[in-house]
């Protein structure tokens, strides 16, 4: 039988050292087996530019991209006028826009009764009107949409800008030669309806007082110089079968007027259009019906 001695058990000793470091080296620590883990489940971000996220898995489509409407607003620059915000509810926060659209940013809002300034008008969202203003205290400025705004002169109606309309060119449009004629004559022989804006722009509508047909409505908007207005005149539906166009729907005829000594002269004038089916747009716009 042979004995252990010292030197047999320093191999033996080192033998079994090294199978115990290599146990542990196998194992490893907790923290380091889940780092070396692939996750099941990645986390997406969407990001502000509404990329969609790709999928490496078979058979899962990508969602659609989120088209983006980009819309270009034309703004027509006012004299200033003075007004107020206004609300259905006390206490409501009206928002102030950085475009004239719902879907533009909110700058800042305002309350009902703030005094504010306006500066300019444009044909925004839904053809609705907005205006550029400037609140009167903090000087802030934005767009507000036109029905929460409350201007000072009581009389004044709101316009739309002149490029919501297509303007007349009264030397070669020809349906515009017989007004032509007739305000000639009307000036020559001191007729009295060249004195009266509204009788002007009803002629220029291709109405006459001896005509059956006549306007759904005709509305004046007075500025602040006494020498100068706009008159609207508006058909509709309601035009009987023997007034009826086969093509226009409705209309909208804008015609801005100077006096001149006792007469009323158009400065500009355009129209804006509703088509009947199949003859052109459905809604308002400055175009021609086919």
């Amino acid at each position: 039988m042979i004995r252990p001695t010292s030197r047999n058990l320093i191999p033996l000793a080192g033998l079994c050292v090294c199978c115990i470091l290599l146990q542990a080296c196998q194992q490893g620590s907790p923290d380091t087996e889940t780092r070396g883990r692939s996750p099941d489940t990645t986390a997406i971000v969407n990001e502000p530019s509404g990329e969609a996220p790709s999928s490496d898995t078979p058979g899962n489509e990508p969602p659609p991209q989120r088209e983006v409407e980009v819309r270009t607003y034309v703004a027509e620059k006012i004299d200033p006028v003075a007004a107020q915000l206004t609300s259905q509810y006390a206490g409501s926060k009206i928002n102030v826009r950085s475009q004239p659209s719902t879907q533009s940013k909110i700058k800042h809002y305002g309350l009902k009764g703030d005094r504010v300034t306006l500066l300019q008008q444009a044909e925004g969202e839904d053809s609705y009107l907005w205006y550029y203003l400037q609140f009167e205290k903090s000087k802030a400025e934005g767009w507000v949409r036109s029905d929460f705004v409350t201007q000072a002169d009581s009389g004044h109606s709101a316009l739309l800008p002149r490029t919501s309309y297509r303007p007349y060119d009264f030397e070669g449009d020809p349906w515009l030669s017989s007004f032509n004629q007739a305000y000639q004559a009307a000036k020559a022989n001191n007729a009295p309806w060249i004195s009266d804006p509204e009788q002007v722009a009803i002629r220029l509508a291709g109405f006459s007082d001896s005509s059956d047909c006549q306007p759904d409505s005709v509305s004046t908007i007075a500025s602040q110089d006494p020498n100068w207005v706009t008159v609207l005149v508006k058909t509709g539906d309601s035009q009987g079968e023997q007034c009826a166009d086969d093509s226009v729907a409705a209309s909208e005829i804008r015609a801005d007027l100077i006096r001149t000594q006792n007469l009323w002269e158009i400065d500009w004038a355009g129209g804006r259009y509703r088509c009947r089916r199949g003859r052109g747009q459905q809604e308002f716009a400055p175009s021609l019906c086919s």
